[in-house]
């Protein structure tokens, strides 16, 4: 009855009807191969796979079973034609499963380059904010150095001012005292005064005025000096500063030049050497770091 709705065109009606003659020859137990094979050919046909594959295998075994030669090429007949529609799925699946690889690799690509990308752009910017932070603490330190230099500048020239005051009324004391006694002639006083001259004294004035000055603008100083030697070496002037401090004290200030700090002091220029040198050999700190630990007191 399958087969003759096959041949009258009713597709449905054939395939309900093989598969009642399937279903009885399994109750039967008959091993027909006949029912089986036709409704392999025309599922397949329809475009199904795994059914068609499975039944006709199934008739295969049948046919194998009793030595059926007719049915054997009967089914081998359609077994190409299942195999080929088994063989066209796996190749779809296939070329599917290579496309999903491809796409899969594309987006692997995809999201390594925009990991390289990212690392990249947060490396700049990790850079850019490390420069950031840099030009701040450079900043930050340039005007602490100059919040420094203002306040030296102003204690210096507040005591330059009251210094040369005073310098200016002493030697118009001087010039009153020389014309008086060039007037009434007393040349050999006017000698001896002149030879009693107190440029020594001055001298010492002004060293303890910029003494005074300084260690009111870093009153660690002394302290901070005498860390950076051992204490058979430490020294704590009962006022002012001694000359190696005042060296010392005039680098701090910015003053590096050897030729002005000589002159300041009315040393010569091997004896401020003589005197660093010395000062350095002493210090548990190396040479070449001292000057830079002397620019740090005041700023830790």
């Amino acid at each position: 009855m399958g087969w003759l709705q096959h041949c009258l065109g009713q597709e449905d009606a054939s395939i309900v009807s093989l598969c009642e003659s399937a279903i009885c020859d399994l109750k039967s137990s008959t091993k027909e191969t006949t029912a089986l094979r036709m409704l392999a050919e025309y599922l397949s046909r329809r475009g199904e796979v795994e059914r068609p594959s499975r039944y006709v295998h199934e008739s295969f075994d049948d046919a194998n079973f009793y030595n059926a030669r007719l049915r054997k090429l009967e089914v081998g007949a359609v077994l190409p034609i299942v195999e080929k529609n088994h063989y066209a799925r796996l190749q779809r699946e296939r070329n599917w499963l290579m496309v999903s690889i491809v796409l899969a690799i594309i987006i692997a690509l995809a999201a390594f380059a925009a990991w390289l990308f990212i690392r990249r752009q947060n490396r700049r910017l990790h850079e850019a904010r490390q420069t950031i932070e840099d030009r701040n603490r450079q900043l930050e330190e340039a005007n602490a150095q100059l919040a420094e230099a203002n306040e030296i500048k102003s204690e210096y020239i507040g005591n330059s001012f009251y210094l040369n005051s005073e310098f200016i009324d002493k030697m118009a004391q001087l010039y009153k005292m020389v014309d008086r006694m060039i007037v009434t002639r007393q040349y050999d006083e006017l000698r001896r005064s002149l030879k009693e001259s107190t440029i020594d004294k001055e001298r010492d004035e002004m060293y303890a005025s910029f003494d005074a000055t300084f260690l009111k603008i870093f009153p660690t100083f002394v302290n901070d000096y005498n860390a950076l030697f051992p204490e058979t070496e430490q020294r704590y002037p009962s006022g002012g500063l001694t000359p190696e401090m005042r060296i010392f004290a005039l680098i701090r200030l910015g003053i590096s030049e050897t030729e002005r700090i000589a002159k300041f002091l009315d040393y010569s220029v091997h004896t401020i050497n003589t005197y660093k040198t010395r000062v350095k050999n002493k210090s548990w700190v190396e040479n070449d770091r001292f000057e830079a630990e002397i620019m740090q007191i005041g700023v830790r």
